[in-house]
């Protein structure tokens, strides 16, 4: 319990986490990248165009989510050590999560609406069951609108939870600056208070 509540357990944990995290997101996204990959091959020549440029989209939406995690993760880590380190790394935190959820979302919409717009296929060819539940409110109409409809949801419902999230991101950092004083390490407090602080002056 008292290593629970060290400051510098608490960021090594949540940093290592989303360094897992992270790790995770690549594995996990593999079999829908070799999934797709064989979707493309079997592809009409008019379609290929739309499923390599999704496998490009959906590559850097990995990418995206799995580098935003490792810098959050940095950042927490090297969080100026004070009191209550859970509070101070929770704004961090939850930016770490919605970066990531809205890079990876609204990536992956744009390349699904490519792919319906070149080859007129549902999606439910590339996105797997697990995917397609970040999109709940999102069909999956093989056209040119049903495409516009869906990378347009994605997108927006990306930026609308990035907003929320900074919203709330924010007003915990205005809570922990307000009320909750932040120790200098002893060689970034200026000269004078060090002597004061060694011999009560």
């Amino acid at each position: 319990m008292d290593l629970l509540a060290q400051d510098r357990f608490q960021r090594r944990a949540v940093s290592t986490a989303l360094k897992v995290c992270a790790a995770l997101i690549v594995l996990l996204n593999l079999p829908v990248f070799f999934h797709a990959g064989r979707v493309v091959f079997e592809l009409p020549v008019n379609g290929i165009l739309g499923g390599v440029l999704f496998e490009v989209c959906f590559v850097l939406a990995v990418y995206v989510a799995a580098h935003t995690l490792l810098i959050r993760a940095n950042d927490i880590f090297r969080l100026v050590p004070g009191e209550y380190p859970a509070l101070r790394i929770a704004p961090l935190l939850l930016r770490a999560l919605a970066e990531a959820y809205a890079g990876y979302v609204s990536l992956v919409a744009v390349g699904a609406a490519i792919f319906v717009w070149f080859t007129n296929l549902s999606l439910e060819k590339v996105l797997t069951p697990a995917m397609r539940a970040l999109f709940p409110y999102v069909g999956s109409v093989p056209s040119f609108m049903g495409g516009i409809e869906f990378m347009l949801i994605g997108v927006l419902v990306s930026i609308a939870i990035l907003f929320v999230t900074y919203v709330v991101a924010d007003a915990i950092g205005v809570l922990v600056a307000r009320f909750v004083p932040v120790r200098q390490p002893e060689s970034m407090r200026p000269a004078d208070e060090r002597f004061r602080s060694r011999f009560g002056a």
